[in-house]
């Protein structure tokens, strides 16, 4: 039959829930283990100190928890708080210091393994921290590609910009001198109409001293005395 029975079906579906559902979990495990030396013990202020060079000991911050043990057929762990870290040893603060050195071995120089899930979720906020820092980057890079070929083609943007403003200019002055040639040709028609305008009213205004009508045909009696003197003398 070429379809799975039901049994099979089950089988599968059953391993691809086992897949979905372990992943996570094998990343929490990597991310939450690492490894480190006993540099130094002092009991009675319940403190160890330990030496590490894992890269993520950055992020054994002042106040993370762990879990430790030196025998790893146990399966008991010491539990501690980060008190201070330094480039590659942190201060560990142990409360139940006697419990932990009856299971434990706590000689120098001995390697621990460590369990801490507060080293993971430190791991996972710097990864969001990354991820949103990345696409800050991104974009940033983009806009610094973008200013970059604007400064790589200065040059070529100036003298384009050069150019059309010179062609600009040049159609410019060229139309300025047309337009002084068409005002310089109007200056001199003008001039000969007014010069023409003026005759015509000057032979108007001697046509209407010529032809002017007075308001009475009566001889002016002044013109009449000084007339008759002329003719007496």
């Amino acid at each position: 039959m070429a379809f799975l029975n039901s049994g099979k079906l089950y089988m599968v579906l059953k391993s691809i829930i086992i897949l979905i559902f372990t992943f996570p979990t094998i990343g929490f495990a990597d991310l939450s283990k690492f490894k480190a030396r006993l540099y130094s013990v002092k009991k009675e202020v319940h403190l160890l100190k330990f030496r590490v060079n894992f890269p993520n000991a950055r992020f054994l911050t002042p106040g993370t928890s762990v879990k430790f043990r030196t025998n790893i057929g146990l399966n008991y762990y010491c539990d501690g708080v980060v008190l201070s870290k330094s480039v590659n040893h942190f201060l560990l603060k142990v409360p139940h210091i006697e419990n932990c050195s009856r299971y434990q071995n706590l000689s120098l120089g001995i390697n621990a393994d460590f369990i801490s899930t507060d080293l993971e979720k430190n791991i996972i906020s710097a990864q969001e921290l990354i991820n949103v820092l990345n696409k800050k980057r991104l974009a940033i890079f983009g806009k610094l590609k973008r200013v970059k070929k604007r400064l790589t083609t200065f040059v070529e943007r100036e003298s384009a910009v050069n150019f059309r403003y010179d062609t600009l200019s040049s159609k410019l002055e060229a139309e300025r001198q047309e337009a002084l040639l068409a005002l310089e040709s109007e200056k001199i028609m003008d001039t000969q109409n007014f010069k023409n305008f003026s005759s015509k009213l000057d032979e108007i205004d001697f046509k209407l001293e010529k032809y002017r009508i007075h308001d009475t045909n009566d001889v002016d009696e002044r013109w009449s005395l000084d007339y008759s003197k002329s003719e007496l003398r």
